[in-house]
């Protein structure tokens, strides 16, 4: 079962330990009731009554409600990068390194899969819906959950440019790599709730795109 760190800054580490069964049950509710109730109708009350805990755990966990629906968003995308192997440190004797690519594909292949999950598409959905009554809370979980992906894939990208590109730099590249992931699918699976790629279909479509991104990738390093 994976390990639940719990983010609040107002928390202190005194009591009894962290309930991780107890925790996934409340981060289920949350997303369970942004789907039925949308954003303006999530309450700490609703997520309490939901997940059969009390107000005052809700509180002493997560602080407020904007922390607790990060940390679901935190959840799901910790589990992505914790489900990719580490990129091994090896380089061939020409400089390209070993398995860079298909560390790319098995991280476009994850990421791609979480936000295909019909809940999580729904999800999106729902916040996409909120952002302008509630752009706090859309901020949040950009930070959360995509920027935080796209912030993981640049610092891989500028660890392994050969030119050792700036930041910003490979971030831009990191934005365009996920976008072509997202490409040819996503869009239509939010309009319609049509997934349009079997398991093998995506994981072909991330190696595709991916591929496409890494000569391009390369190419431009070698021009500047």
């Amino acid at each position: 079962m994976d390990e639940i760190h719990v983010i609040n800054s107002n928390q202190k580490n005194i009591g009894r330990p962290i309930d991780n069964n107890r925790t996934q049950i409340i981060l289920q509710a949350v997303g369970e009731l942004v789907i039925e109730k949308s954003i303006a109708g999530l309450s700490m009350e609703g997520i309490a009554k939901r997940a059969k805990v009390s107000k005052v755990t809700l509180y002493r966990r997560f602080g407020d409600l904007e922390s607790l629906i990060r940390q679901y968003v935190q959840y799901h995308t910790s589990r992505v990068f914790n489900d990719v192997p580490e990129l091994p440190m090896k380089m061939e004797a020409n400089g390209t390194i070993v398995e860079f690519e298909q560390h790319l594909n098995e991280l476009g292949y994850q990421l791609m899969k979480l936000i295909s999950r019909r809940e999580v598409v729904l999800f999106d959905n729902a916040i996409a819906a909120a952002v302008v009554p509630f752009p706090d809370i859309g901020l949040a979980l950009y930070q959360a959950g995509p920027e935080r992906a796209i912030t993981e894939m640049s610092q891989l990208l500028q660890a392994y440019s050969n030119e050792q590109s700036c930041l910003s730099k490979s971030v831009q590249s990191a934005e365009s790599l996920f976008s072509l992931w997202k490409s040819g699918f996503y869009d239509q699976l939010r309009m319609t709730g049509i997934m349009r790629f079997n398991d093998l279909q995506l994981k072909e479509h991330v190696k595709r795109q991916t591929g496409f991104f890494i000569a391009s990738w390369r190419n431009e390093e070698t021009l500047n």
